[in-house]
């Protein structure tokens, strides 16, 4: 009885959407659009390295502030609301571009001195959303939603030396002590969960319309806000990146054959402007 209740009032539903639908005026647009701003990575690790001396300090793990950018492409419709505050809904499917950078520093010695280091992971990453605006005359608001999912990647640190003085490879990041260099497979293996979902809020200037025919361009200024919630490292393949006493007969005094990692989590925060040209049929 539940269940048939459940379907009816579903049904219900999507029949008065469709019915609204249809009574509704829809304009087709796309637009293209480049994000630039900053983001600040915040990170949650739990280490233990009392045992351990590493020319890196991994209880100093933080979060760092940087720059980034995204290219987006925006395809969708927008609903014509006749009244004298709202005057559109625009619904809209993004897919774009972005060097996803995590960005982070720690301390760190080098010629037995301590210096504060960067260590960045850029994850090469396609993005694809959804954006709902609500358009007053020329400003609108947007919120929205997404994911990034990381195809390749490269990590470095700027550290003259690595996580142990016998390890002569320089430049390399803590937490790919081997190679620079991210394909596909590794990311997978890197992190839990290998995709980055995020929600952002955008607000948006279009100046005056260039008319073409049938249709009418606008160019687009704003800001964006920006949370992404991140990923997972999986520390059993932190730990097995970092070299251990007994490690391939390795005997180095003060190191220890524990685990060090138990967890390494971060999120970040963007904010930025947004700019861009978008194109809309007429009725």
């Amino acid at each position: 009885m539940k269940i048939k209740l459940l379907l009816t009032i579903i049904i219900t539903i999507l029949l008065f959407n469709i019915h609204i639908l249809y009574s509704m005026k829809f304009s087709p647009e796309f637009g293209i659009f480049m994000n630039i701003g900053a983001s600040k990575i915040f990170t949650k690790t739990e280490v233990d390295q009392n045992e351990y001396s590493y020319l890196v300090d991994f209880r100093t793990i933080k979060g760092d502030i940087f720059l980034d950018f995204e290219a987006i492409f925006q395809l969708g419709v927008k609903n014509n609301i006749n009244n004298n505050i709202v005057t559109g809904l625009t619904s809209l499917l993004e897919i774009g571009y972005s060097p996803y950078i995590i960005s982070t520093k720690y301390e760190g010695e080098s010629d037995s001195i301590y210096y504060i280091f960067t260590d960045r992971v850029i994850l090469y990453s396609l993005v694809l959303g959804a954006l709902e605006k609500i358009v007053f005359n020329n400003f609108s608001i947007g919120i929205g939603a997404g994911v990034l999912f990381p195809i390749s990647g490269f990590a470095a640190s700027n550290h003259p030396r690595n996580i142990i003085s016998v390890m002569p490879s320089e430049n390399l990041s803590i937490i790919s002590p081997y190679n620079s260099k991210l394909d596909y497979a590794y990311i997978k293996k890197l992190f839990k969960v290998p995709v980055a979902p995020y929600i952002k809020i955008t607000a948006e200037y279009a100046f005056k319309p260039y008319k073409i025919d049938n249709a009418e361009m606008d160019f687009v200024l704003g800001a964006y806000l920006s949370y992404n919630f991140g990923m997972q490292y999986d520390v059993s393949v932190l730990n097995s990146n970092i070299p251990k006493q007994g490690d391939n007969g390795l005997i180095i005094p003060g190191i220890s054959s524990k685990d060090m990692f138990y967890k390494y989590d971060y999120s970040n925060l963007d904010f930025g402007v947004t700019f861009g040209v978008s194109f809309r049929a007429l009725e």
